[in-house]
């Protein structure tokens, strides 16, 4: 919310509610697929653990996040902020992508995966 304070401020209000709209879409979208994929491809036995350690994870990253913006949002330029806020989740997300297995992902496709 920092990070977009002066580009929301200056923006009209259609701009605003339309982007947020979007927003809160693409969210849910991706909290659906990221849903059905861990469900579809953990096996029973791990699901509870691996949904403890997503949990986990979030709630220990988030607060590291909203201390970086804060402190981005006092360092940078909007413009570098918004160059972040883009490339970003490229970058995270388009690396997975180049694999295979990843591309090609249908239900239950990795419970065939050897147990270690």
């Amino acid at each position: 919310v920092l990070v977009a304070a002066p580009v929301l401020l200056a923006a009209p209000v259609l701009v605003v509610v339309t982007t947020a709209l979007f927003g809160g879409i693409g969210a849910w979208i991706f909290a659906i697929v990221w849903m059905t994929t861990r469900h579809g491809n953990t096996a029973r036995d791990f699901l509870a653990r691996v949904m403890s350690l997503d949990a986990l994870g979030m709630a220990l990253t988030t607060p590291i996040g909203l201390l970086a913006s804060g402190a981005f949002d006092w360092s940078f330029s909007t413009q570098t902020i918004a160059g972040v806020a883009v490339a970003a989740p490229l970058t995270t997300t388009l690396p997975p992508l180049m694999i295979r297995r990843v591309r090609s992902m249908s239900p239950g496709s990795f419970r065939r995966l050897p147990r270690i």
